[in-house]
């Protein structure tokens, strides 16, 4: 994926880049036998009559309902996926449902722009994975789901406290519903394990980024020629990630609330945190500890690893530590581990999934959507496609894979990003190299135990604000991943960027904010 163009989709570059290997789930499960209700519900009522698609199957005379996502390569699916809704559709039919799906699933660099288009087109999108849902919901593309929580959505819904739920209420109104995924995860400087052997270097001692620069001086010390991360992170925002009561609406809009516990909203890339991560940057690239292919350069990370170019990258992940190390080292081919810097605290429900206001069949979108929560089958088979074919069960490892001689380019069918989003996660079957009982156990806990920044449960209604977003997106495209990657002097350049988002209408959105936020204190005591 193309891993630095970190702007245009903030939230999904730090995802993406950890989804290649992020998680599965479960031992084999058991597939939900119950039978549906084909009964219409009582928020059928609620159909919309502006709808604009009508998705129906070619001979039959059922719904077909679009479901988008993405994938984290570049190279997705191959001739499977008609297979894979074949077989999703078989099913649906034998449990009395009178919908098919359609899948649509997009490489990661591609998908928030094509969202974005069908959204604004109108076209034939029902449910999707949305990474833009404030803006969404503020140019109205977002079906209201409020009629559909008790009746279609009702499975899915239980599996949340309300505090998650109402996370992705927006000015009263739920648009969309979370993934049950851990969303905070925890920051991991992941590396070769064979050269920090030959080092001799005690791990222990990186705990931080500061230590952790400490560790790259040694690396290009002893490797000179190798480089020691690609970007500063990700997301700097997580140098003071265990800072209790930082969050943030949306990155592109450059707003979130100060760190001091004043409960004053603030201007994110006005701040000493972003500061310390924009120095850190510059310094680290005078050093040559970053890549210095930087801000342009769209290769995915561990394939520098598997080149022997890096030493290792920067990446966050709702994994655990032995986790975390498997998978890369699977994916890069080289041994690996995975050094923890720090968790990352919920400050927001991070990926959630929206039906279209263009869809023409809501109720039935809204029961399928629930279907991926609460049906092992569907679930199972959007992420791993059909068993026999592009994965089987082995008995050695208590766990799926890929069948013999095979691997994920070269199966039918292979959605590598699936796990981490699709629906409950806790209901995915464990995958070698993927996803184990560890796995498991790490998600269930930090569903449970993370704490929750100040800003949880708030959105920012920007219906105002459009004109402002625009401006400012634009100035963070031009200076963001220059000074994430250093090559922009952040002494030079962090005056200028906070300037042009001055003149942009930053303090605008801020201000907005800081009124919505007030107003929603209120309501929440």
């Amino acid at each position: 994926m193309k891993m630095k163009k970190l702007t245009a989709l903030a939230l999904t570059a730090t995802m993406a880049a950890s989804l290649a290997a992020c998680g599965q789930n479960s031992s084999k499960g058991e597939t939900d036998t119950s039978a549906a209700n084909s009964e219409t519900t009582a928020s059928e009522t609620a159909e919309s009559t502006e709808n604009k698609s009508d998705n129906t199957t070619g001979n039959e005379d059922v719904p077909t309902i679009k479901y988008a996502t993405f994938t984290a390569y570049e190279t997705i699916q191959g001739d499977g996926e008609k297979e894979v809704e074949k077989a999703i559709n078989d099913y649906l039919d034998s449990k009395g449902y009178k919908f098919h799906i359609d899948l649509e699933i997009t490489s990661g660099s591609d998908y928030t722009t094509l969202m974005d288009m069908n959204l604004a087109s109108g076209t034939d999108i029902d449910i999707f994975l949305d990474m833009n849902y404030n803006a969404h919901a503020a140019q109205g593309s977002l079906l209201n789901l409020d009629p559909y929580l008790d009746n279609e959505l009702s499975g899915a819904v239980e599996l949340f406290d309300q505090q998650w739920i109402d996370a992705t209420k927006i000015n009263g109104v739920h648009y969309a519903i979370p993934a049950h995924t851990a969303y905070s995860s925890t920051l991991y400087y992941v590396c070769r394990k064979d050269l920090v052997e030959e080092m001799g270097y005690d791990t222990s001692k990186v705990k931080d980024l500061k230590s952790l620069e400490e560790f790259f001086a040694i690396i290009k010390e002893k490797y000179p020629d190798m480089f020691c991360t690609d970007t500063i992170a990700g997301n700097p925002f997580t140098i003071e990630a265990s800072m209790e009561n930082f969050g943030y609406f949306n990155y592109l809009y450059g707003v979130g609330m100060s760190s001091d516990g004043s409960g004053k909203m603030v201007n994110m890339y006005d701040t000493d945190m972003f500061k310390e991560a924009a120095e850190t940057a510059t310094r680290w690239y005078k050093n040559g500890y970053l890549n210095p292919a930087g801000s342009t350069d769209t290769t995915y990370s561990p394939d520098y690893i598997s080149s022997g170019q890096a030493f290792g990258w920067i990446v966050g992940n709702a994994n655990d530590t032995e986790t975390q190390a498997a998978n890369y080292s699977n994916i890069s081919g080289q041994p690996l581990m995975a050094i923890p810097l720090c968790d990352i605290p919920d400050s927001t429900a991070g990926f959630q999934w929206a039906i279209a206001q263009s869809c023409k069949h809501p109720s039935e979108a809204t029961q399928l959507l629930n279907l991926t929560y609460t049906d092992e089958y569907i679930l199972n088979t959007i992420c791993y496609g059909i068993e026999g074919t592009d994965y089987v069960w082995k008995e050695e490892s208590n766990a799926y894979g890929y069948p013999e001689g095979t691997d994920r380019t070269t199966v039918p069918y292979s959605y590598a990003v699936g796990i981490t989003v699709v629906g409950d996660r806790l209901k995915a079957y464990a995958f070698e190299n993927y996803y184990s009982e560890n796995d498991r156990a790490y998600i269930e806990k930090k569903l449970k135990d993370t704490p929750r920044t100040a800003l949880f449960g708030m959105n920012l209604d920007a219906t105002d604000l459009t004109t402002q977003i625009a401006a400012v997106t634009n100035v963070v495209n031009q200076y963001y991943n220059g000074l994430m990657c250093g090559e922009l002097d952040a002494d030079t350049y962090l005056p200028q960027f906070i300037s042009a988002l001055e003149g942009a209408g930053v303090n605008d959105i801020v201000e907005k904010a800081q009124r919505q936020y007030d107003a929603w204190q209120e309501e929440n005591k």
